[in-house]
């Protein structure tokens, strides 16, 4: 098992128990977050790999949590603004729930002051974006491969004169 096949799971067992606890069916909790029953059978099942964050945060409304633990299993304390202010621009960025959940990762490790004003946590939220992408898409080029500029012709080696 992948650890994104892992996460798909974790994140659909949180599903599952906070729909239960809050006494909803999956038909009732996708009537009133307003998504379909499908939706919510494979998010619970962990088949869903194009979760959006736009729909764990209407199904996080509905369960009366935040998009935060839903995605990720961790609440953000309340005692520190700065996390939870970049929780909620994490969301408005529309993020995938693997790069939300990276993010959040990240700005929890980011040591905020009080004094940090709205454009301090979104460079940070930028440049946590930024480290995603930059892991998600290097791939080493073979040193076996290699090209040749355009215009550039092989020379024949020269015959030795006797």
């Amino acid at each position: 098992m992948t650890p994104h096949e892992d996460e798909l799971l974790r994140i659909g067992a949180r599903l599952c128990s906070l729909r239960e606890a809050a006494g909803y069916t999956q038909e009732s909790l996708a009537a009133a977050a307003g998504v379909s029953i499908g939706t919510i059978t494979r998010m619970e099942h962990g088949q869903r790999w194009d979760i959006k964050v736009s729909t764990l945060a209407k199904l996080a409304d509905v369960l009366g949590t935040s998009l935060d633990y839903l995605a990720t299993g961790r609440t953000v304390s309340p005692e520190d603004p700065n996390l939870s202010f970049a929780a909620q621009m994490v969301q408005r960025y529309g993020f995938s729930d693997e790069k939300a959940s990276y993010v959040l990762q990240r700005l929890e490790q980011t040591p905020f002051s009080d004094g940090d004003t709205p454009d301090t946590i979104a460079a940070a939220i930028k440049m946590a974006e930024r480290d995603y992408n930059a892991e998600r898409t290097f791939t080493p080029r073979p040193a076996e491969v290699v090209k040749m500029r355009p215009g550039l012709k092989r020379r024949k080696p020269r015959r030795a004169r006797r």
